[in-house]
């Protein structure tokens, strides 16, 4: 059996900075090979730019590589354009990822 890698993915995090900060710690707890944040960072959250502060302040050391990837709210906030109601299914049914 090969090497394991541990990778922990958290999405749809919304501006939640209690929640973030509460996997967060439990991934420096246990420990972690790579964090894939999956989008949708701070749309329609209570506590946007404090989250958006601790996801770029991220250095890895126990939480291991970082990547994120960009979420449909994300892609909609970085275009300036507004995010229509129920943007997520709208999208899943045009096919985007």
């Amino acid at each position: 059996m090969g090497d394991v890698v541990r990778l922990c993915v958290v999405s749809d995090i919304h501006g939640n900075l209690h929640a973030l900060e509460a996997v967060l710690e439990d991934v420096r707890r246990t420990g972690a090979d790579m964090l894939v944040v999956a989008g949708d960072l701070v749309h329609q959250g209570p506590r946007p730019a404090e989250t958006l502060d601790l996801l770029r302040g991220l250095d890895g050391g126990r939480l291991g590589a970082l990547r994120v990837i960009r979420g449909n709210t994300d892609r909609h906030l970085l275009e300036d354009a507004p995010v229509p109601a129920g943007a997520d299914a709208a999208e899943r049914q045009a096919g985007t990822p």
